[in-house]
């Protein structure tokens, strides 16, 4: 039986911006995104993002800054590839880091300081 998507809508709730979700798929596909939501008007908090872009050699993700200080992300692998490592990144830049695969799969979860529990995890398989 193929897999059939059904979508979700989440209500809001009083949750303070709290947020812990996670997505999945097929061949081990996995997206989390956990953290406290920022105002626009804060500059006083970190304010960092992740973009995984997937090819058939390796993960490469996109580590944004948008606040006004710098962000230190840590990187560590789960199940496959890799080792842990952080990355510091400047005040409004971005930073681009190679994530091996490990026998087509990869697995790594991103998190930044800044006081705002910033996680994110890619994970799964390259055909």
């Amino acid at each position: 039986m193929p897999f059939a998507g059904t979508p979700y809508t989440v209500a809001p709730a009083a949750i303070d911006g709290h947020h812990d979700f996670t997505v999945h798929g097929p061949d081990g596909f996995v997206r989390r995104f956990a953290g406290t939501v920022t105002r626009a008007v804060q500059d006083d908090v970190a304010v960092p993002s992740v973009e995984a872009v997937v090819n058939r050699n390796k993960v490469v993700l996109h580590l944004h800054n948008d606040s006004g200080t710098e962000v230190s992300f840590t990187l560590a692998p789960n199940d496959f590839a890799g080792r842990a490592q952080t990355v510091r990144v400047a005040a409004n830049k971005q930073a681009s880091v190679n994530r091996p695969l490990g026998n087509g799969r990869y697995d790594v979860t991103v998190t930044a300081a800044g006081g705002t529990r910033f996680t994110r995890r890619p994970a799964g398989t390259v055909h």
